[in-house]
């Protein structure tokens, strides 16, 4: 049962006038962009579809066409400007678990996280070795495989590696290019 709340009249007319800049920074998201047909005959709207807790919101800009062409192929969408907000309804994005019913979101995990962080250790261990530092490398890689069990196969290639290549062959593979 959901007892989050939609933002209120007052709520939407205070995003008027604010850009699509300052409503991400202010925790919505962008579900959505394109066009549709004003009431006019030639009349194009352009609409933006935003995610701000588990409700959508059509949030009409004020740009014509052209301008908003512009601003996706200059990346400046976000100095685009609302000028009326609509709500749609509880978003289709409500049923994932991160979407909690009192209206809270929680911030999904990144996934390279742990292995951003494997990588970084890997390289300090490396620059240590390289600057003539002793390092026992057994034991830093027994330490890598409790800290990062789901990644011992990967620590266990990168010693092989290293066993095979020696020191600055492995770096050589690890360092990017510029």
């Amino acid at each position: 049962m959901f007892t989050a709340e939609p933002l209120t009249d007052e709520e939407r007319a205070a995003l008027v006038g604010k850009t699509l800049a300052e409503l991400t920074e202010a925790g919505f998201e962008i579900g959505s962009n394109g066009t549709e047909s004003g009431e006019g005959e030639n009349e194009v709207l352009i609409v933006y579809t935003l995610r701000f807790g588990v409700f959508d919101y059509a949030c009409r800009m004020d740009a014509d066409e052209e301008a908003y062409e512009a601003a996706k192929e200059n990346d400046t969408e976000g100095e685009l400007a609302v000028a009326d907000v609509k709500l749609i309804g509880i978003t289709e994005s409500a049923a994932n678990r991160r979407f909690h019913t009192d209206g809270t979101v929680e911030e999904p995990e990144d996934p390279l996280a742990e292995i951003s962080e494997l990588m970084t250790e890997i390289m300090a261990l490396l620059e240590q070795a390289q600057s003539g530092e002793e390092a026992d490398i057994s034991e830093a890689i027994a330490a890598l495989k409790a800290e990062h069990p789901d990644y011992a196969d990967m620590i266990d290639f990168y010693l092989a590696l290293y066993q095979q290549l020696g020191m600055d062959g492995f770096a050589s593979l690890l360092t990017t290019a510029e």
